[in-house]
Formats: structure tokens, C-alpha cells, sequence
């Protein structure tokens, strides 16, 4: 692991869950301390508690980024057997 520089965590917020969570955590204490980790989420709710976590595992300083507006937005498509619909809408008509 000597050449690695960075671990991204996407989807952070798995690390509430009962059956992945212990991996996060696993690595979050495991990894060697120069390596820097970048946890990724729209949806983590307890990002100031993580990152506090975090930086008292790692004894490490910790940032939190918070942007309001998705770089990418979401989409929700159906596939129904057949087609895939985009628009939900026209969908439920």
C-alpha cells in the first residue's frame, strides 16, 4: 500500500448499515495513516459525527465539504418488460 495515495468511500452513508458498515470501519481503522481517505454521499445525514470519527481514529484533521446542488442530477427510469420510461409521469397515466 505504499504507493497509494487516496481511498474514496462512495456512497459513505453504507456505513450506517448493519451488513457493510463494518468494512467501512474496518478500513477507516486499518489503513495506513498516509493514506487519505475521501467519503463520498448525498445522503449521509451525520457527516459532522463521521468526520469527528474519523479524525479521532486516524488522529488526523478532518474536512467536510457540503454542496446543495448535485453536480449530476438524478434520473429515474422504469423498465417495464418492454421499454424503458424516463419520464415517471406519462408512466402512472
Amino acid at each position: 500500500l505504499d504507493d497509494v495515495a487516496y481511498v474514496v468511500f462512495d456512497e459513505a452513508h453504507y456505513i450506517n448499515d448493519v451488513d457493510r458498515g463494518w468494512v467501512y470501519e474496518q478500513l477507516v481503522e486499518m489503513l495506513p495513516s498516509h493514506i487519505s481517505l475521501i467519503f463520498l454521499s448525498a445522503t449521509l445525514k451525520n457527516d459532522i459525527e463521521l468526520a469527528n470519527w474519523v479524525g479521532r481514529t486516524r488522529g488526523q484533521k478532518v474536512y467536510v465539504c457540503r454542496v446543495k446542488e448535485r453536480p449530476i442530477p438524478l434520473a429515474y427510469s422504469v423498465y417495464t418488460g418492454s421499454r424503458v420510461h424516463r419520464n415517471l409521469g406519462n408512466l402512472m397515466r
